[in-house]
């Protein structure tokens, strides 16, 4: 938890939930510790809480069961007013973070229902900053009542209620201007696209986003080589301050691979679909992913091998892709999920019915992504799992098999077959939208770091 006040603008910081009364119990002895307290620094004030103080800060964490240092003299003057700030956790609710702060029952109702009139407080999500300000009233013993409870239930808006002349709760809804502005970056890479990617000031979120566009012709783990290079065009979804409130789509991508270039341009059909297609119109869009997972190694490939577990050799009808448990899991092509469930050696698993005749499995699932049934229709690159090592499995991983007709293949030899392409004035359209992108793109080759792209809100 976090404790702003506002004398000569110290802030307090502390990692334990602490009651009002505990915590000012602590700052009367003129103590930064006993055991609560374990280091304090000075720090700059945010003025993103409502009301805001300024000035600089005192800071102090409070992890449990550490040593406190000691530090202040003398008692420090009570401050006029504390800000805490508590990120909530899986079973917090409002009313019980108010009152765990001390707050009264029967004040925290009135401030909920003040709040009613614009927020369900039930909506309330783990994870979301809860700001609490309490305010000295000199009128009443000089005790501290709440004053203000602000957080974002969607950032960067924040909504909340603050106490009015009368007494009461007034709520307040503070909206925030969001613009789309193009962005773009690249990069030499050295060690790996993604590493690369974020040194060069690239959203992870772009950067996975590039490789699952890239997926269906590119094999990340055996394509890719230092000296290689990559260029990305993408939306921002940023304040008027130009602070960043979350990524958007990828515009464009080139993957220029061993002195070949892949390029990747996205367009929106005349149903409002968007889709990606290579520069002359071909649709991006195969029937399989040959990689359906984002970030993975090649840990096992098709064909005779001793297995792991049983200790004799036979047919390993897949390949194996070694990642962290709960990296996500991509339905390879459009299809039918055909089963979803658990079995001694796959463990939980999933298969997948497509067009022409293929089916895709993937096994040794931690869990499966929310409301996944037989029956469901996917769309590709949705996510339908993620990586664990359930059943028979040594370690985390996604075991992936490819049938056709009934029988299995080598999904790293799949002959995808090609998707739509582009004809008459939606070709025409996207042949401009192309050029349009080339510029930049040549742009960003040419800076080779993060740009905001001049005249490009969108």
């Amino acid at each position: 938890m976090l404790i702003r006040t506002a004398i000569g603008g110290v802030m307090v910081a502390t990692c334990a939930m602490v009651s009002v009364g505990a915590f000012f119990d602590i700052w009367k002895r003129g103590q930064i510790g006993d055991g609560l307290v374990r280091e304090a620094y000075a720090a700059p004030l945010s003025t993103a809480f409502r009301p805001g103080v300024a000035g600089s800060l005192l800071v102090i964490h409070a992890p449990p069961g550490t040593e406190p240092p000691r530090g202040l003299e003398e008692p420090p003057e009570i401050p006029s007013s504390f800000e805490f700030v508590h990120r909530t956790e899986p079973g917090d609710t409002l009313s019980g973070v108010l009152v765990q702060l001390g707050i009264h029952p029967e004040e925290a109702r009135t401030a909920i229902a003040a709040l009613r009139t614009e927020f369900d407080p039930r909506r309330l999500q783990a994870g979301q900053e809860v700001s609490v300000t309490l305010g000295l009233n000199h009128e009443i013993g000089g005790t501290f009542q709440l004053q203000a409870v602000a957080f974002s239930p969607a950032y960067p808006d924040r909504i909340g209620v603050v106490r009015g002349a009368d007494g009461g709760f007034d709520v307040f809804r503070d909206e925030v201007t969001v613009t789309t502005v193009t962005h773009g970056g690249g990069a030499t890479i050295r060690s790996s696209l993604f590493a690369d990617g974020e040194r060069a000031g690239i959203a992870p979120a772009v950067l996975a986003r590039l490789i699952q566009l890239f997926s269906w012709d590119v094999d990340f783990q055996r394509d890719i080589h230092p000296g290689d290079r990559f260029a990305v065009l993408y939306e921002r979804h940023e304040t008027e301050s130009g602070e960043q409130v979350r990524t958007g789509a990828v515009i464009a991508a080139v993957l220029t691979l061993s002195g070949r270039r892949h390029a990747l341009f996205r367009h929106i059909g005349p149903d409002g679909t968007p889709e990606y297609f290579h520069g002359d119109g071909r649709s991006a869009r195969k029937t399989l992913l040959r990689t359906p997972i984002d970030g993975a190694r090649l840990s096992s490939g098709y064909g005779m091998r001793r297995h792991p577990i049983l200790g004799y050799s036979r047919m390993h009808r897949g390949v194996d892709f070694a990642a962290p448990p709960g990296t996500p899991i991509f339905a390879a092509g459009d299809g039918t999920v055909d089963f979803v469930g658990r079995n001694r050696g796959f463990g939980n698993y999933v298969t997948i019915r497509h067009q022409s005749g293929y089916t895709t499995l993937y096994a040794h699932m931690s869990r499966f992504h929310r409301g996944l049934q037989r029956g469901q229709r996917v769309r590709q690159g949705d996510t339908i799992g993620y990586v664990g090592s359930t059943g028979m499995a040594t370690g985390p991983h996604l075991h992936y098999e490819v049938l056709k007709d009934g029988r299995h293949m080598n999904p790293m030899d799949v002959k995808s077959l090609p998707g739509t392409v582009l004809a008459g004035r939606d070709l025409e359209r996207f042949k401009a939208e192309v050029a349009a992108a080339e510029r930049q793109i040549a742009r960003i080759e040419r800076e080779s770091g993060p740009t905001r792209l001049a005249g490009a809100e969108r």
